[in-house]
């Protein structure tokens, strides 16, 4: 399958998902532990996809043998992990 049509699939997939998350939890909203439940889920899925479709991109310039793309991306997702993950670490920290 051609590169742009996965990662399109990806996107596309993830921000139905997301949408479809979010509107259980509202549906659901009788219960505000179950819908919660739900809004983390859809935002968890959310924030997810564009990091998958860094990585996707990653194992698909890999393949190619494109060494520069491969390295670019690497530094990309890198970026999105210590975004989402250390960052938010040092702000409890440091606040």
């Amino acid at each position: 399958m051609d590169m742009e049509k996965t990662i399109a699939i990806v996107l596309r997939a993830g921000a139905l998902i997301s949408v479809f998350l979010f509107a259980a939890g509202l549906l659901s909203g009788a219960n505000p532990y179950v819908s919660g439940l739900f809004f983390e889920a859809g935002l968890f899925v959310l924030v997810a996809t564009p990091v998958t479709r860094v990585l996707l991109s990653v194992l698909m310039f890999a393949a190619e043998r494109n060494a520069l793309y491969t390295a670019i991306t690497l530094i990309v997702l890198v970026n999105l992990l210590i975004a989402i993950f250390v960052v938010p670490v040092l702000m409890r920290i440091l606040s």
